[in-house]
């Protein structure tokens, strides 16, 4: 949170509340008027999924009775939340049954979520996709205190809600203004040529990240020095440019 300038206060619920909290109206996520509630949830933590014994009424009851406490806290809350999922143990990824059923939870839950007004979430795939630690899970320290992962994995878990938290407290950029030599590669376009400029990874990774921002609905723009001609044509004609004329409005 101090890496991206937000003046932010962490507060941690009581161990193990998840329902508690959420039901409560005096609890701290119902106090919290200006922040985020942040939600962390393992499935099988919930009653009735560590052990195989129970029923899929059973089960699912308790799905239930979560989304029920969120949708109840949601609706009295001036505060955003965030629910994550966070990844099972090997144990449970180990039953390619116990697989199945888990991941028709969690679809069910990103479902369902995504229906309430105020509420973010994260599933496991997308904390996998943008940090893959592979070795998340510490079986002594989850025998010992209930602290099921690795410090790596909370620093990837931490790094997400930030920059989850983040989207949610900032004005988002519209456009993007880009210099085009020495940035968008090395060279100079009006001297070197089309073919004469050089395009190494870190400027192809520029150009693709770029393309991506366009593609999610940025705008962007060239500022810069050159003819407009020998930059059209050196950005047309060179097989190795990705951010091409047309997605540069001006």
């Amino acid at each position: 949170m101090q890496e991206l300038g937000l003046g932010a206060r962490v507060e941690f619920a009581p161990y193990n509340q998840v329902l508690h909290q959420l039901l409560d109206p005096s609890s701290l996520l119902a106090r919290n008027r200006n922040g985020i509630n942040v939600v962390l949830v393992r499935l099988e933590d919930l009653k009735g999924i560590t052990t195989k014994a129970q029923t899929i009424p059973e089960i699912e009851r308790n799905v239930r009775d979560l989304l029920s406490a969120l949708i109840t806290s949601v609706e009295r809350s001036a505060a955003s939340f965030i629910v994550c999922l966070c990844p099972a143990s090997p144990s449970q990824v180990a039953d390619p049954e116990r697989v199945s059923f888990l991941n028709q939870l969690e679809t069910r839950l990103s479902s369902e979520l995504a229906q309430i007004s105020g509420i973010h979430f994260i599933d496991t795939e997308e904390l996998k996709s943008t940090y893959a630690v592979t070795d998340y899970y510490d079986a002594e320290t989850n025998r010992l205190a209930h602290i099921p992962y690795r410090p790596v994995f909370f620093t990837a878990l931490g790094t997400l809600i930030a920059r989850k938290i983040y989207a949610l407290k900032t004005i988002p950029y519209k456009a993007i203004v880009l210099d085009c030599d020495q940035t968008l590669w090395s060279g100079i376009c009006g001297e070197d040529g089309a073919l004469g400029i050089h395009i190494d990874p870190a400027h192809k990774f520029l150009q693709e990240f770029m393309l991506r921002q366009h593609d999610s609905g940025r705008l962007l723009r060239f500022c810069n020095k050159n003819n407009e001609q020998d930059v059209t044509a050196d950005r047309d004609h060179n097989p190795e440019k990705n951010v091409k004329r047309k997605y540069i409005v001006c």
